[in-house]
């Protein structure tokens, strides 16, 4: 018995390169009735502007749409990248949210690091922490019910406002996107309980969850319960087929991350808070296949019983919800819908799945 344990797909607009934008969007439509009938427990949309590295502008207003067709769906984003979001009105729309689904929400909340968006935004990117921690707040605040007025550097609720409609609280959790130890602290101070990615080594792994338990007690919060990993899927019959399809098709998916957050970097050297160098670096040699060793390791790629075993790691060391990823730029519809139905027929029953409604996050006792 693996206790509560919940698996989710991401859902993008993503498909054979030259599908048009559409057409990309019906794909994403697809794939959450395919999650549906396969028996996922819910679907997650991503949130990024102004290329082709996965175009949804508005992940509440996908999330809403599925949520009519399959309300039985858990929603989820990963992540809304909060700074680009005047706070009470985000507030608005996801009390909105919760009213228009039957199931509950899970939202991811993260700060975006593409120099492109920041700059189309008309906002500086050495700002985005500050943006992020204050939007949190408010949002925080909002959705606990009642009045709430704001005071801080970047946003202003200046009068006692109440959210209309009022939110259903008991289906709304939020999470903090995390990639260090150092952030975990900063999300486990704001209450956002932790949302990490598999791209991250399992040391790594060990010292986040380390460090959000070691501040999320210290501030006399529970430290039990929901701990969200994202991680990419192929299921083969073989370790070795999969590994080929793997270097096959993940190098356009970090290319696409490379024209995505190009940016003339020597702009940017005054940001303190991201490494784009690194970041950059990083991209570009991924997007090679002789540099996937360590990626390939990390994700959730082999035959169906590599692909438990590498479950099993994530779970021992401390996760218990996921979301599966399959849309990665690229990689057409059929292999999609491959990889996800395998996975549910051969891989997740040897886990017990269980809906998990998730941290509450929202009372007054979490802030």
């Amino acid at each position: 018995m693996q206790g509560d344990l919940s698996f989710g797909i991401c859902i993008g607009a993503v498909d054979a390169p030259g599908t048009s934008d559409a057409e990309l969007y019906r794909c994403c439509i697809e794939d959450a009735g395919v999650a549906s009938d396969l028996g996922y427990d819910g679907v997650w949309a991503l949130e990024h502007h102004f290329s082709n590295y996965y175009p949804t502008p508005s992940p509440l207003m996908l999330l809403s749409h599925v949520a009519a067709l399959w309300p039985h769906l858990e929603l989820g984003s990963m992540v809304l990248v909060a700074p680009w979001y005047q706070p009470l009105r985000l507030a608005e729309e996801i009390s909105m949210l919760s009213l228009l689904t039957r199931s509950s929400i899970h939202l991811g909340l993260g700060r975006g690091s593409a120099p492109m968006e920041y700059d189309a935004f008309g906002m500086d990117l050495d700002e985005s922490r500050g943006r992020f921690e204050e939007v949190v707040e408010i949002v925080l605040g909002a959705l606990s019910g009642g009045p709430f007025s704001y005071s801080g550097d970047y946003y202003q609720v200046p009068h006692p406002t109440e959210l209309r409609p009022k939110p259903d609280r008991g289906k709304i959790n939020l999470y903090g996107a995390i990639s260090s130890p150092g952030t975990a602290e900063i999300m486990a101070r704001l209450g956002l309980p932790m949302f990490c990615n598999a791209i991250r080594p399992m040391d790594m792994h060990r010292q986040v969850l380390e460090a959000w338990v070691r501040t999320t007690s210290a501030m006399g919060r529970p430290s039990s319960g929901v701990k969200l990993l994202q991680a990419h899927i192929i299921v083969e019959d073989t370790d070795e087929e999969a590994d080929r399809q793997a270097r096959e098709l993940m190098p356009q998916f970090f290319q696409a991350q490379v024209e995505h957050y190009a940016a003339d970097l020597a702009r940017y050297e005054h940001v303190e808070s991201f490494d784009l160098h690194r970041m950059h670096a990083d991209r570009e040699r991924l997007s090679k296949p002789e540099n996937l060793d360590d990626f390939i390791r990390m994700q959730l790629f082999g035959s169906p019983e590599t692909v438990a075993k590498k479950l099993q790691g994530y779970i021992d060391v401390g996760f218990n919800k996921f979301v599966v990823t399959t849309n990665t730029p690229g990689i057409p519809k059929q292999t999609r819908h491959r990889w996800l139905t395998r996975f549910a027929e051969e891989v997740r029953p040897a886990f017990a799945t269980t809906r998990t409604s998730g941290p509450r996050t929202l009372m007054a006792d979490a802030r």
